[in-house]
């Protein structure tokens, strides 16, 4: 279970969880992790995002991506826009809380269902 730091720590958090799975690349890893980002702008937002991608969004997604992770919720839900958090702040919703599975954990969970 992980808990991202806010945006200005973003970078560097990201950089220990890699180091982490790259050790672990040889299990089954299944991540539940408040990220305090995206993986997909346009469906984990109710807001129409920028033109900027936020440093953690490009992050997270690159881990995802460079550990062929799994996002569990988006695998069921292809197309749902649902969300885990509102910012009183700027007045959207937004999913940032993430249930990733490794590739293989994935194959094994979804063969069987």
């Amino acid at each position: 279970s992980l808990f991202s730091p806010l945006f200005s720590l973003a970078p560097e958090f990201f950089g220990t969880i890699s180091k982490t799975l790259c050790d672990l690349q040889d299990f089954s890893v299944i991540i539940g992790a408040d990220m305090n980002a995206v993986l997909d702008p346009l469906l984990d937002r109710s807001s129409t995002p920028s033109q900027h991608t936020p440093p953690s969004t490009a992050a997270f997604k690159g881990l995802v991506d460079d550990f062929s992770l799994t996002d569990l919720f988006r695998a069921v839900n292809p197309t749902l826009r649902q969300y885990s958090f509102y910012s009183y702040r700027h007045k959207t919703y937004s999913r940032i809380d993430h249930l990733l599975a490794s590739a293989i954990l994935y194959s094994e969970i979804h063969s069987n269902f």
